[in-house]
């Protein structure tokens, strides 16, 4: 269907076309089949038809895409896209991204605020709930590993508590590793000290509001591991430009 195609010595000369000499042979090898010098004389004898198949094959793929010049054309119609158009992208993401920073940080930064204004001489109720859960842990260790832990003021801890989620917060904003890295020390120290649903039993009422905030804050650490996942591979752009080369003088 695509007509005689053209005989090119370039590329396919007539003398690769013609049958080889010893081509009458049999493909076989000797008595011996385990024979590998056999095996070698018998595809030698078959290289040069095969060598002018290939060439063969060749003509008849140019002579299709001469035949058919839609498909290239339709490869140079494809639009590409402008510079403008990835740089408007680019900007819809950055502030998506940023929305969504500030969004998940304001959790944080609110609770670290509420505490603050709270805090007063006692540190507020933060503190009393801390000294009934740091009190639980002690009375623990001190059954099972007969280890005696020593006092630790709650209002110090409430005061840790809210430079890492404020600060933490604030941080994660802008986008900076070392932010999520403080709110992952925040939930992997408070997690299991404040939800303790392991000291209650299944069915009453405490144990299922603390298992809800412990998974919560299990699936807030994930999304910080995540943050930093990402961050991680997303490679650096180039803030410095390679600077134009000055014009020579004389």
């Amino acid at each position: 269907g695509y007509g005689k195609i053209p005989n090119r010595k370039s590329d396919c000369p007539r003398a690769q076309l013609a049958p080889h000499p010893t081509s009458s042979r049999p493909l076989s090898i000797s008595q011996d089949p385990t024979s590998f010098t056999s095996l070698v004389s018998s595809l030698s004898t078959v290289a040069p038809q095969l060598k002018a198949v290939s060439c063969f094959a060749s003509l008849i793929r140019r002579r299709r895409r001469e035949g058919n010049p839609k498909a290239e054309q339709t490869k140079r119609a494809q639009p590409a896209r402008s510079p403008e158009t990835s740089l408007d992208a680019k900007e819809q993401m950055g502030f998506f991204s940023f929305l969504g920073r500030v969004l998940f940080a304001s959790l944080f930064i609110l609770s670290a605020w509420q505490m603050f204004n709270e805090f007063g001489d006692d540190g507020g109720p933060a503190a009393q709930e801390y000294m009934s859960k740091l009190s639980t842990v002690k009375h623990h260790l001190a059954t099972t590993l007969a280890v005696k832990m020593p006092d630790i003021d709650a209002r110090h801890v409430v005061a840790v508590n809210i430079v890492l989620k404020g600060l933490g917060g604030f941080l994660f904003v802008f986008g900076t590793p070392f932010g999520a890295y403080l709110l992952l020390v925040y939930l992997a120290v408070n997690a299991p000290l404040l939800y303790d649903f392991y000291n209650y039993r299944r069915g009453e009422m405490e144990y299922l509001i603390l298992l809800n905030e412990f998974i919560q804050s299990v699936a807030l650490f994930g999304a910080l591991m995540f943050f930093l996942g990402m961050k991680n591979l997303i490679p650096k752009r180039q803030i410095k430009k390679k600077a134009a080369p000055k014009a020579k003088v004389g």
